[in-house]
């Protein structure tokens, strides 16, 4: 008996245990026993497929057990990433540029709501190979985070919703945010490289995932050209840089002569205001508190953006324009 077959017959009695129901393992296309539950089980190593069959009905919650059993035991006997089945699927489907039926492998993995993170490096963190990463992440998250090294510099992680929002006393943008905000930190400071940190809504199922995955580098191609001092990005707040992507450089410069002769969207203390300002919504109060002013030092400071440039940025037409010239003037910046 081979180590791979003590291993499943370790894995066969410790579902018969925790089912109280026989379990047998039947080699790819032979016939079993009529109305038990089959569960297609991969052999990494081998490269074949056998199947569970488990007599006897099950619930829900137990057919969700025998999946999460399964899972775990082809990722602890895989050879590497390419063995992961779920990581396999969404490259494929990436290489053929439509997403592909997920395989049964995927389809029975614990697919309770799931947040999709994808975190963009330069480099020095080796994909999810890296022992050192990947104790960073378990330790932030937990053991049933997913993680994905799907490119260089790219990783992605899928988290149950239950590790990401521990009391629902949030709204769920704020949750999410918050949950990247404080990934990118841990990234950053414990694995000593800066990091961009997307964050999407759960998903529920794997057809979800590579929909979302697009979202995710779109979102984090959009947030390098508009907020390139920013880490942090969710792919439900990017709709307004994604129409203005399509603007080329020529037609934006031309908005920029048009809108005003002083250049305000240049570095400097006029774009900081702007910025502090239009990203609390106006609020004079907490843009001066965030700016470490006085209320009436900032008020001072708009009447006399208003006075060089004719706009007056607490006005709403005025300020619209002047949102869209630091987003088109970070796009031509770059």
């Amino acid at each position: 008996m081979t180590t791979m077959d003590s291993d499943l017959q370790r894995l066969i009695g410790k579902l018969r245990g925790a089912l109280g129901s026989p379990v047998h393992l039947r080699p790819e296309g032979a016939k079993g026993i009529e109305g038990a539950l089959r569960f297609p089980l991969r052999r990494p190593r081998e490269g074949k497929t056998v199947w569970l069959e488990v007599e006897g009905p099950l619930s829900p919650r137990e057919v969700s057990l025998v999946r999460l059993l399964l899972a775990e035991w082809e990722r602890e006997r895989g050879d590497g990433p390419e063995d992961n089945p779920l990581l396999r699927w969404l490259k494929d489907s990436e290489e053929k540029n439509n997403p592909l039926e997920p395989p049964p492998a995927v389809e029975r993995l614990p697919w309770e709501r799931r947040v999709p993170f994808f975190v963009f490096h330069q480099g020095d963190i080796e994909g999810g190979g890296s022992a050192e990463i990947r104790r960073v992440l378990v330790r932030y998250f937990g053991e049933k985070t997913w993680i994905l090294p799907l490119d260089p510099g790219e990783l992605l992680l899928l988290v149950p919703w239950v590790l990401v929002d521990a009391d629902g006393g949030e709204p769920w943008q704020a949750v999410l945010l918050g949950a990247a905000e404080g990934l990118a930190d841990v990234l950053t400071s414990e694995a000593g490289e800066p990091v961009r940190v997307v964050v999407h809504p759960p998903v529920g199922s794997p057809r979800e995932l590579p929909g979302a995955v697009s979202s995710l580098r779109e979102a984090g191609r959009l947030g390098r050209t508009f907020y390139p001092e920013r880490t942090v990005h969710g792919t439900w707040q990017l709709r307004l840089e994604r129409l203005l992507d399509q603007i080329d450089r020529e037609a934006a410069e031309d908005f920029l002569r048009s809108l005003s002769p002083v250049p305000f969207w240049e570095e400097g203390e006029g774009r900081r205001t702007l910025e502090i300002f239009f990203r609390l919504d106006g609020n004079v109060s907490e843009a001066a508190r965030r700016l470490h002013l006085h209320r009436n030092t900032l008020l001072y400071r708009l009447d006399r953006l208003k006075q060089e440039t004719g706009l007056d940025a607490r006005r709403f037409e005025d300020g619209v324009a002047m949102y869209l010239a630091l987003l088109l003037s970070t796009k031509v910046r770059r």
